[in-house]
């Protein structure tokens, strides 16, 4: 068989999957928009998370934020609540970097392929 014939009748390639480090490159602007359908399921835990999207981004989009840098730009904001720091402390696990953010949410997963 002569090599065009080989060459048409080879499979097609895998569809392109991101690599780890291509998410792990997304910044936090990212995943700005509220994070429908997570991991938690609770309202309030959504909006926190989706509070400390924005002030890592605010603060020079990057992934490390400490509960103190978050209360300090919450009260910029008119916040915390009492509640917050519960829900901080739930959520902050889950969204340490662009691939926690992707499987927290499948918003922000929807987001993600987009920024790709």
């Amino acid at each position: 068989m002569d090599s065009n014939i080989q060459t048409a009748l080879a499979p097609a390639p895998a569809p392109a999957v991101a690599s780890k480090e291509l998410l792990h490159s997304l910044k936090p602007s990212v995943f700005t928009q509220h994070p429908w359908e997570s991991l938690l399921q609770k309202t309030e835990a959504e909006i926190v998370a989706r509070n400390i999207m924005v002030i890592r981004k605010r603060l020079g989009d990057k992934w490390p934020l400490t509960w103190a840098e978050y209360e300090l730009e919450r009260s910029k904001d008119g916040g915390p609540d009492w509640a917050e720091r519960g829900y901080f402390d739930e959520v902050m696990p889950l969204i340490q970097d662009a691939i926690g953010a992707i499987s927290f949410s499948t918003t922000w997963a929807k987001a993600a392929r987009r920024a790709v």
